[in-house]
């Protein structure tokens, strides 16, 4: 499965500047608060993250898959912190 840094969402707007990447980087901070010392096992894909979107802001889940893949991102790529893709 293809792996992408969240700094790949940064620029990407669906509803305000940076929002997707936002978001993304929101629920990474949370997953690893809640299981600070596991390797996590449940990864957020694009879409899930699209999915995550659509629901908070009361938005149409294909308005947020368009947006996101005008900027040629893989759905099903797992979002992960930067530095642990090194």
């Amino acid at each position: 499965m293809k792996k992408i840094g969240v700094s790949a969402l940064q620029g990407i707007s669906v509803l305000f500047e940076n929002d997707l990447y936002e978001l993304a980087l929101w629920l990474l901070k949370l997953q690893k608060a809640k299981r600070p010392k596991i390797n996590f096992d449940m990864l957020y894909t694009v879409y899930g993250l699209a999915c995550k979107y659509a629901t908070c802001g009361y938005v149409d889940l294909s308005l947020v898959v368009s947006v996101i893949e005008r900027h040629g991102l893989q759905m099903n790529a797992t979002i992960e912190y930067d530095e642990e893709l090194k």
